[in-house]
């Protein structure tokens, strides 16, 4: 349960991270303390084009870095590389507040940079349920890691509210999910490991437990790239997903 948690709480933050901008570009006009460093509403900095292309940038990051963190994943340990998403989410979003400072560009570098680390999400649910669920709770694991699209507004949305109402303004929000970001990756550090035989407070009785029916690789076979395009199934839960964060983004 440790490890669903911090799964789900992980992938929770990276995807609040990218929609802070949802929540603070409609914040209140900042008092004069705030004035005096530049900071007027969000909206008023950028034309209606500039902020459509703000709202899509973490798509296209998202979208390129896909493949190359698939490849990663496939490579390299999921525990460092996931972290690794982390500290890409972690750093944008600590910065984005100077890079809004610096204009449109700066401000178009942290939100693609939130995009690529929310692409690693939706990998390493998969990873987190194949490692370490046993075949009768993948559902439990996939209902639970899944739910970080609402979990991620149902911790976003308060925060943003008090903060931007408060004397702190819109800048301490993007702090805020930084810091707690950094918290629960720290976190993921600790617990996490690649698979149960590397836990050292996993028992022979449990690992026994989540292996159970599961059938051991003896080699990596190629992907069936043909059969998942042309597979009515894969393309039903594209659309379902496709349609999920669709509406969360609305």
């Amino acid at each position: 349960m440790q490890i669903l948690a911090v799964g789900t709480l992980c992938c929770t933050i990276i995807l609040s991270n990218m929609n802070i901008y949802n929540f603070t570009k409609i914040c209140a006009e900042p008092i004069d303390q705030d004035q005096e460093s530049n900071f007027t509403t969000m909206s008023s900095k950028f034309t209606r084009t500039e902020e459509a292309v703000l709202q899509g940038a973490p798509a296209v990051g998202a979208l390129v870095s896909s493949i190359p963190y698939m490849l990663t994943f496939n490579r390299f340990s999921s525990r460092f590389v996931f972290l690794s998403a982390g500290v890409i989410s972690i750093v944008s979003t600590a910065l984005a507040p100077l890079a809004f400072g610096l204009g449109f560009w700066g401000f178009l570098v942290a939100r693609i940079g939130q995009g690529i680390s929310f692409s690693t999400v939706l990998q390493v649910i998969g990873i987190i349920t194949a490692e370490w669920a046993a075949l009768r709770e993948h559902g439990l694991f996939l209902a639970f890691l899944t739910g970080c699209t609402q979990l991620s507004n149902i911790f976003t949305m308060p925060v943003a509210g008090a903060i931007c109402s408060s004397s702190l303004g819109w800048p301490w929000v993007f702090y805020v999910h930084a810091i707690v970001c950094t918290a629960l990756f720290a976190l993921w550090l600790l617990i996490y490991r690649n698979s149960p035989e590397q836990h050292g407070l996993v028992t022979d009785r449990e690992i026994e437990r989540i292996r159970r029916g599961k059938t051991e690789k003896k080699r990596r076979e190629s992907v069936p790239y043909a059969r998942i395009l042309t597979d009515l199934g894969i393309w039903t839960v594209w659309l379902s997903a496709f349609a999920d964060l669709l509406f969360v983004q609305v």
